[in-house]
């Protein structure tokens, strides 16, 4: 599901991806333009394309700025008024129709009021202006806010009501589905089909489809890794299977060898057993061999002493048996003896064989300990390995399923390679069959210019014919044709000789004016419009004087009132700066107030009144000075420009004038070209400009503010 989502959005993509490279939904004059590297040259790049492919809109205002746009969306920007002039010989050359072009450096662009911003502000349902609602480049701004900086937009169509109510119909608002309120009172709205067929939409489109299909590429990725991550964690506990099953093979083999062990162990105990009873069987025999022995020896012995008793009393006749007493006597003491280590010898061997009984019990107690450990370890193993291959078995089941999804995928993926390559290949076609049909299409306009041109020669040459009939026969063609028609074709001679003579008694009959009545009527008429417009006109100057006098009087009494008040002023001003003396400003025909020239007579301190021609140059430069702050102080003006004004002053005059420079500048701001170091000290901010070694000039700023310590 997610592969088939992701192949009609990679489908669609790439079909509006097409239609936006090829500028397909464009006007042909602008596909034209696009298109014309080749014509164009290097000045392509100076072409940044129509508004729609320079915008980025957040998809809640689309609708909105697309409507606030419309057609004007496919307006091609370009850098200056030169390529808008080659963009259009083009157009031309190729009659390929007419375009929009805004040149950056040739627009002009108005802005909402910040009054009207602030009303808009607290109106609810104001959305923002249209160019603050949507993202460009910086190169572009002049563009945008030519287009979309006087439009407002509006939440609804109550909003947009509220909002033209507001601000009195002086901008177009538009609602965010689609109404347009236009500064004139009409309002536009309702439903259309192809809405989103405009370069916006298709434009917002695509960086949907790029999103989502991000978000599906996001998913995938995630899908494969936890493909790979079942795949390792199958093939992890596949080793571990395998140790496992390693391991339960060593253990078993150590248990056979175990039991192999206990099984020898067990033959070698019953062999010692037999062993120890055959011991204990001859140590039985051989105690009581001995107890024989001494009972034996106890008799001999006894019969001995018996012996020696008689051979005491009878000395002569026993000692040879006494002899053979004694030597039976020791054999059998000899017997004992050897008996003696015999049984020593068999007690020992007892108890090598008990010691090796005890080892042997030892033993079997470590195998059997050994054997149930093992068979804990093998039922261990056991359990383990059942897990271990049950886990194997839902891992296997998983990644079969996993590779069976990947192989599907990559099945659908080869599947949409093969139809992408194929809807490329038909669009490839139709392309192909589109530029086609344009060549048809200019070859059959070429054919109908050249059958207009033809049209246009064949006209041509019937008005030359028409123009010949009527100098040689005073006749227009349709009088001609009604009298061929009225010819009988058996009667009409049209032998040369024949015309001749027609021609001659024509030339006889003089000049004939045959729409005389119709000449008289047109004249008649004409000469009643322009007496009509005659008297219109009579009238109008009147009227025109009338108003020109009245405007005359009106401002001879408003320049004669604003005289009389710069003189008030003049003589003030120049009062403070001379500190003293006398001045005032007269007109040199007072009859004539508007045509008239004016004379400004000075009288400084302790001088004679006289013309401001006789006076010094510091004296004139402090009276035109004195004239200027009367100008200044009777119509501010937002700055006003002095070059070299303190040239000829000193530095008394020079204070006089930074000091009234300095009160007049509440109202007024002044930029001075000065080189005087007392005029330097009176302003705020200050720039030289430097000229280095390398003969490049460097501007310096300096603003004397920043110099001046707080309450200094």
């Amino acid at each position: 599901m997610l592969e088939n989502n992701y192949k009609v959005n990679l489908s669609q993509r790439d079909y509006l991806k097409s239609v936006q490279k090829n500028y397909s939904d464009y006007f042909p004059s602008i596909r034209t333009i696009m298109n014309s590297r080749e014509h164009l040259g290097d000045m392509i790049n100076k072409v940044y394309g129509p508004v729609g492919e320079l915008l980025s809109i957040p998809d809640r205002f689309t609708m909105a700025v697309d409507v606030a746009l419309g057609a004007k969306s496919q307006n091609i920007v370009v850098e200056d008024v030169t390529t808008a002039n080659q963009c259009i010989n083009i157009l031309k050359k190729q009659r390929a129709g007419r375009a929009t072009f805004l040149p950056l450096d040739n627009l002009r662009y108005g802005r909402v009021e910040a009054r009207d911003l602030e009303i808009l502000s607290r109106t609810p349902g104001f959305e923002g202006i249209a160019s603050e609602l949507v993202e460009y480049g910086p190169r572009f701004k002049r563009v945008i806010e030519s287009l979309l900086g006087r439009i407002v937009v509006a939440a609804d169509f109550n909003a947009g009501r509220a909002i033209q109510k507001a601000i009195f119909g002086k901008y177009t608002v538009v609602t965010l589905e689609g109404e347009i309120f236009y500064p004139g009172g009409a309002i536009v709205g309702g439903y259309t089909k192809s809405g989103k067929q405009s370069p916006l939409f298709k434009k917002a489109e695509i960086e949907k489809l790029e999103v989502e299909m991000k978000r599906q590429d996001s998913e995938k990725l995630k899908i494969k890794a936890a493909y790979r991550e079942a795949f390792k964690a199958y093939e992890a506990l596949k080793e571990a299977a395998k140790k496992a099953e390693l391991r339960l093979n060593s253990v078993e083999q150590e248990h056979w060898k175990i039991t192999q062990n206990l099984e020898t162990t067990k033959k070698r105990m019953a062999e010692s057993d037999r062993i120890f009873k055959s011991l204990q069987d001859d140590a039985g025999s051989s105690l009581e061999n001995e107890k024989r022995l001494r009972e034996t020896v106890a008799q001999k012995e006894a019969e001995l002493a018996a012996l020696e008793a008689e051979m005491e009393q009878d000395d002569t006749g026993s000692a040879e048996y006494i002899e053979v007493v004694r030597g039976a006597i020791e054999g059998l003491n000899r017997k004992i003896s050897e008996g003696r280590i015999k049984l020593a010898r068999d007690n020992e061997g007892i108890r090598s064989l008990e010691q090796q009984m005890a080892m042997i019990h030892s033993q079997i107690e470590t195998c059997i300990s050994r054997e149930k450990k093992v068979e804990s370890e093998i039922r261990a193993c056991r359990e383990s390995s059942a897990l271990h291959r049950t886990r194997c078995e839902v891992l296997k089941v998983e990644t079969e399923e996993l590779q069976a999804a990947v192989d599907e995928k990559r099945a659908a993926l080869e599947s949409f390679s093969t139809e992408t390559r194929e809807q490329t290949a038909i669009s490839e076609a139709l392309e192909q069959e589109i530029k086609d049909l344009n060549h048809q299409l200019i070859l059959q306009n070429e054919t109908k210019n050249n059958a207009e041109m033809a049209k246009n020669k064949l006209e041509m040459q019937m008005t030359h014919w028409e123009e010949n009939i009527f100098e040689s026969y005073d006749m227009n063609f349709v009088m001609v044709g009604d009298i061929y028609e009225a010819l009988s074709q058996e009667d009409l001679d049209l032998s040369p000789e024949n015309q001749r003579s027609l021609k001659g008694r024509m030339a006889a009959m003089g000049n004939v004016n045959v729409g005389a009545i119709e000449e008289y009527l047109e004249l008649n008429e004409r000469y009643g419009f322009m007496s009509a417009q005659y008297k219109d006109l009579t009238k109008a100057k009147g009227e025109l004087e009338r108003i020109i006098d009245s405007l005359y009087e009106s401002m001879e009494r408003q320049f004669a009132k604003q005289f009389a008040e710069l003189q008030k002023k003049f003589t003030r001003i120049f009062g403070i700066l001379f500190e003293g003396g006398k001045a005032h400003i007269e007109y040199t025909d007072p009859e004539n107030v508007l045509e008239s020239g004016i004379e400004l007579v000075a009288q400084p301190p302790g001088k004679n009144l006289r013309h401001i021609s006789l006076l010094s140059g510091g004296e004139k430069s402090m009276i035109a000075i004195a004239l200027l702050f009367s100008f200044l102080e009777l119509n501010p003006s937002p700055f006003c420009v002095i070059d070299e004004i303190d040239a000829a002053l000193d530095d008394h005059n020079i204070y006089r004038f930074t000091s009234y420079l300095e009160h007049i500048a509440t109202d007024n701001q002044f930029i001075i070209i000065t080189h005087r170091k007392s005029t330097l000290e009176a302003c705020d901010a200050i720039y030289g400009v430097s000229m280095a070694k390398n003969g490049i000039s460097k501007l310096v700023a300096v603003r004397l503010s920043d110099y001046i310590e707080p309450g200094a």
